[in-house]
């Protein structure tokens, strides 16, 4: 090197130790490549193996949780005398025969309650397990299920004695009572089998099935008789609900329902399906506010924490049922329209979808739209007022009354008078409804007498009704105030206010009253109190103009006029009251503009009456 370095030429023998030094360099060199290649194959190949051992362990690993999971009805095949299984009907067929009747069953049994809230729950999974020989990857994995899942399996036996054929079956643990009889009861056999299984191992269920057969009520009871006593909040929280349904829709008995109700949420406070039921049950007893608050109260809970205590999409119904609801009780027609016509793209859980639009034709009835409200019913199977009310019995809370309402809307109460006592003489023959009569029809009939100058007869009526019944309390009121006593009417009034201090409709109608014995500044502060717990709704904002028009506030009267034609677009003696406030105040084109609005719209014979005079003096 230091020859190089110097500029003289190296030996021979420098340069062959050179030459060697650089062939051992690059072959140390070319090692070094090697060894890194092979740890890099050998890097790789460790990866691959530890991946693959990796996906075998997550596998077992999925394998056996989704084994420890399994929820489901599983038949096995039954043991059969030789002769039937000679003649076709193995051990097989009659486990499928089971099997078939458990469709049924399940199919009747319609509940909200969620699959998961079941110990036993194999709702929509029923199996039917047929032995194999040899050992294949659905035998390892139907092991698997049965030792770590929770699975119902069910074994059935039918032996002959005596000439009768006995079928004894066994769910898990439980056996079911056996069944005897002939060949030919064998179906029936196979029927009372797979009802006894449900029995045993989801009752709750079973007592919704039950329900289809109003002969076995003794049976229902006896049922929710256990569950109620179970020691488990969930089991009895659901037992007093589902007892509470029972009690109040199939039998009528609304007061006995509501308490069972009560009694749920109190097990089980977060059971929001229980507060919804509540409501709807102290609504058909006149109980109104109530029924708003417990409602209200469901709402709150589902809201918070009761979506796990619902299946989903029954859980969309009650909640939209229970939104419709809380509208109606706060005058928000708009609202509650919007609400109903949702029900269109749900399920149709326990009726409510082919109720919502009768409910919504009601609503835009009551909210001064006659002519859409006819409209929407033109478009649906029932007219008859019995027919509307008397479909799907599950949709408790709700008046159904569309074509009495769309009377109303226009002051025709001879109409109202024919159809309300055609309604009632209907449900007269109809033992579950009953009480809701007085709540939900007498009132309209009593209204229609008196607006028609019969009180005694509507006082009457009115003296039969429940003594806890609001709506029959402001009709009262509004007998007096017709017949111009306006110190009874102010004492019915101010205890409907006291019986319904969260609702709007008692203060609306107590100022009406004083308006209508020329008491308009009285009236402003009723309407206010009933803005504030109605914002949405129309009707104190128009009787509210029509105070201060009285008053000589035309101004502030149109300004009021304005924000009630937003809430209620279609209202004819609103539009015709605006206009004659206009007329007032000089602005005589827009007055007329008005009037011809109002005449385009519904108007009772009056009305109409008017505003064709004031059109023609233009």
């Amino acid at each position: 090197m230091e020859t190089l370095a110097s500029g003289q030429a190296p030996s021979s023998s420098a340069e062959r130790l050179l030459e060697n030094q650089n062939r051992l360099i690059q072959e140390q060199i070319g090692l070094a490549r090697n060894e890194r290649f092979r740890a890099r194959i050998k890097a790789a190949r460790d990866g691959a193996l530890a991946v693959g051992a990796a996906a075998v362990l997550f596998g077992a690993g999925w394998f056996v949780w989704d084994a420890s999971q399994a929820r489901g009805l599983v038949v096995h095949a039954f043991s059969v005398p030789p002769d039937l299984a000679e003649r076709g009907f193995t051990g097989e067929v009659a486990a499928q025969r089971f099997l078939d009747k458990t469709a049924p069953i399940q199919a009747l049994s319609n509940s909200a309650r969620p699959p998961e809230s079941f110990q036993d729950n194999w709702v929509d999974n029923v199996s039917l397990e047929i032995p194999t020989t040899g050992i294949s990857l659905e035998q390892a994995s139907a092991w698997l299920r049965k030792r770590l899942g929770r699975e119902t399996h069910v074994r059935g036996e039918i032996v002959r004695q005596g000439g009768q054929l006995v079928l004894t079956v066994r769910a898990g643990r439980d056996a079911a009572p056996a069944r005897t009889g002939t060949d030919a009861d064998l179906d029936s056999m196979m029927q009372g089998a797979a009802e006894d299984v449900f029995r045993l191992k989801q009752p709750y269920l079973f007592a919704n099935y039950l329900r289809s057969d109003p002969a076995r009520r003794a049976e229902i009871d006896a049922l929710f008789t256990d569950l109620v006593q179970d020691r488990s909040a969930l089991e009895r929280g659901w037992a007093y609900l589902g007892r509470g349904v029972v009690k109040a829709i199939d039998s009528g008995d609304l007061r006995g329902g509501l308490a069972d109700e009560l009694l749920a949420v109190k097990v089980m406070p977060e059971l929001a399906l229980a507060w919804v039921n509540a409501g709807g049950f102290a609504h058909d007893l006149g109980r109104a506010e109530q029924g708003y608050q417990l409602t209200r109260r469901g709402l709150e809970v589902y809201r918070r924490d009761g979506a796990r205590t619902m299946e989903r999409e029954a859980a969309q119904v009650v909640v939209t049922r229970a939104e419709a609801l809380t509208a109606r009780w706060r005058g928000d027609a708009l609202g509650e329209i919007e609400a109903w016509d949702r029900f269109a793209d749900l399920v149709p859980y326990a009726g409510w979808r082919a109720v919502a639009p009768y409910a919504a034709a009601e609503a835009m009835a009551r909210n001064h739209d006659a002519t859409g409200a006819r409209r929407r019913m033109a478009d649906l199977p029932l007219q008859d007022p019995g027919q509307v009310f008397l479909m799907n019995r599950g949709t408790r809370g709700l008046s159904r009354l569309p074509t009495l309402a769309i009377a109303a809307a226009v002051d025709d109460w001879a109409e109202v008078e024919r159809q309300g006592l055609a309604l009632d003489a209907t449900l007269k023959g109809e033992p579950p409804y009953a009480e809701v009569r007085a709540v939900l029809v007498w009132p309209s009939i009593a209204r229609a007498w008196a607006e028609q100058g019969r009180f005694e007869a509507a006082e009457r009526l009115m003296s039969w009704a429940p003594a806890d019944c609001w709506p029959c309390l402001r009709t009262q009121a509004r007998i007096a105030a017709l017949q111009g006593d306006a110190s009874r009417a102010d004492r019915l009034y101010a205890e409907a206010v006291r019986q319904g201090p969260s609702l709007p409709f008692a203060y609306a109608e107590w100022a009406e009253a004083k308006l209508r014995r020329g008491d308009a500044a009285g009236a402003l502060p009723l309407l206010a109190e009933a803005r504030e717990r109605g914002p949405r709704w129309a009707d104190p904002l128009k009787l509210e103009g029509d105070a201060l028009a009285r008053l000589g506030r035309d101004r502030d009267a149109v300004r009021r006029y304005a924000d009630a034609a937003e809430r209620a677009p279609r209202w004819g003696a609103l539009h015709l009251a605006w206009g004659d406030a206009l007329n007032r105040l000089g602005r005589r084109d827009e007055a007329i503009a008005k009037w011809r609005l109002a005449a385009g719209m519904d108007l009772s014979a009056r009305e109409r009456a008017v505003v064709t005079q004031r059109l023609s003096r233009r």
